[in-house]
C-alpha cells in the first residue's frame, strides 16, 4: 500500500477516470456543495469559539426571559397519581413469566 496518496477520494468519479462513463451529476453536486460549506476550523478558533458559545448561552437566557415574561407561557405540571398495586422489593426473575405462576401466589400478593 501507498502511503502518500496522490488523490482525494472522488477523483475517480470526479475526474472522468472511469472508462467511457459518464460524470455522475449527484457526486459533482455533493463535491461543489461540500467545497462551498465551511469546516469548523475555518470558522472558529479557540478564542471565538468560546465567544460564540457565550452568546448562544446568553441568546438562550434572552429567549427563555421572553417566553416566560413578556408572551407569559407557563409549565404546568400535573400530579401523578398511580392507581395499581406496588411491587414488592424483591428484583423480578427473568424466567418466571405471568402464566406461569400458581393462582394461589398471585391472590396471596394482592392481598397483603
Amino acid at each position: 500500500m501507498k502511503d502518500n496518496v496522490d488523490h482525494h477520494w472522488g477523483d475517480y468519479y470526479m475526474d472522468g477516470r472511469r472508462n467511457k462513463a459518464k460524470k455522475n451529476w449527484i457526486l459533482e453536486t455533493i463535491f461543489s456543495v461540500n467545497q462551498m460549506i465551511p469546516t469548523f476550523n475555518e470558522l472558529f478558533d479557540e478564542e471565538t469559539f468560546y465567544v460564540f458559545a457565550f452568546f448562544v448561552v446568553i441568546a438562550a437566557g434572552i429567549f427563555v426571559y421572553l417566553m416566560t415574561y413578556v408572551f407569559k407561557i407557563k409549565v404546568k405540571e400535573y400530579p401523578i397519581t398511580v392507581d395499581r398495586p406496588w411491587r414488592d422489593w424483591k428484583p423480578a426473575n427473568a424466567f418466571e413469566f405471568p402464566w406461569q405462576k400458581k393462582k394461589e401466589e398471585e391472590e396471596h400478593v394482592h392481598q397483603d
